[in-house]
């Protein structure tokens, strides 16, 4: 059947080039930098490129990310345009500006080209969420759907993709700031991982935490019950994806097909980009698939929530004891280690012929948050 309109998107899809090159669906790349070079988020075109990113995160390197600029959208677009109308879906303005630079550049275009429709969505989708997004949405252009009804679909379904992650590596959020040293540490020792989703804004939010990878496998796995739609008869497509841990990936799928035998196909199973990755470091894995709209009985949300407050807050309470006290003995180590230097410095340098000078300002520890 004849297709209609170009549909695009960007490189945070999370799924292969290959298989994006197959369903003609042209893809703009974003791009990471580590020291003075640029890189690409490659898709996996590159074999060798997924395992060179990672190696500058074990290295302690830390990618910066950016937003695609008007320019480059300005240059995509145009020579999409010069096959036909354009709907472009973009990568979340939860995680990302680059969206506005790609409505921005629509706009200019449209201008330009005034015979010719140019759409820019926000997804409101990461990861191979964004992904499964957008290969539904090529589902309906290939069955002839026009692009605005293609357009009006995306803008009614976008919040419908639910996105379930945990990790069990807290290197990279303490890195970048999104949890401090003290409760990396906590997590670590403890063998805790963090339960997060996307927000209707597009936003990660973590909201619980279990001990241990078989209870992270576990929950996400319940939550994805409690989302899909029928249940334990979901029968539509679901999409895992993983920052190099392969091992976790499977244990999640064997038990999403245990859980849901009736899904249409096997498990599509994608590496995490370097964009992301540069966010969650290994160590993640998230499952994607179509939401259902859940309606609990008053009487259950009354008598449920009661209980689950209650347990919340004793437990909440608990671990944030914890993670004050092992805060507090950090800063107290700190302190006593940068007392110690001080004291050396100073009797080594009386015992010194050189004059002894003394810092004019103490240097301050410095702690990841």
């Amino acid at each position: 059947m004849e297709r209609k309109f170009v549909l695009s998107c960007c490189s945070t899809v999370d799924l292969p080039y290959a298989y994006m090159a197959q369903r003609d669906i042209p893809v703009l790349f974003y791009h990471y930098v580590v020291g003075n070079q640029e890189y690409v988020d490659d898709m996996g075109r590159d074999p060798a490129a997924l395992p060179r990113f990672y190696g500058f995160l074990k290295a302690g390197q830390l990618p910066q990310t950016s937003q695609i600029n008007v320019a480059d959208y300005l240059d995509f677009f145009e020579e999409q345009l010069q096959k036909g109308d354009l709907l472009h879906i973009a990568f979340t303005s939860g995680q990302s500006g680059s969206v506005h630079n790609a409505q921005a550049a629509g706009k200019l275009l449209q201008e330009k080209y005034p015979d010719k429709k140019i759409v820019v969505i926000d997804s409101l989708c990461s990861s191979s969420g964004y992904g499964l997004l957008v290969d539904t949405a090529a589902d309906m252009r290939d069955a002839g759907a026009t692009l605005e009804e293609t357009a009006q679909w995306v803008l009614r379904n976008r919040n419908k993709v639910h996105h379930q992650f945990f990790s069990s590596d807290m290197t990279q959020f303490r890195r970048t700031g999104r949890v401090s040293g003290a409760a990396a540490m906590v997590a670590t020792i403890m063998n805790i991982c963090p339960i997060m989703r996307l927000d209707d804004k597009g936003a990660i939010k973590a909201y619980g935490k279990v001990r241990g990878k078989k209870k992270a496998v576990e929950a996400t796995v319940n939550a994805m019950e409690e989302h899909a739609q029928g249940g334990r008869d979901y029968d539509q497509r679901c999409f895992v994806c993983h920052s190099q841990c392969p091992e976790d990936a499977q244990m999640l799928i064997d038990a999403l097909e245990e859980r849901f035998p009736r899904l249409r196909g096997k498990i599509r199973l994608c590496d995490i980009g370097t964009i992301i990755g540069s966010h969650s470091g290994p160590g993640t894995v998230a499952v994607f698939l179509p939401e259902a709209v859940v309606e609990t009985p008053v009487e259950s949300v009354v008598w449920g929530s009661v209980v689950t407050i209650v347990v919340a807050i004793v437990v909440d309470a608990a671990e944030s004891l914890v993670e004050a006290a092992v805060e507090t003995v950090v800063v107290l180590v700190v302190v006593v280690v940068a007392l110690v230097v001080c004291v050396v410095s100073v009797v080594t340098g009386f015992g010194s012929s050189e004059p002894l000078t003394l810092p004019t300002t103490m240097p301050q520890p410095t702690v990841d948050i």
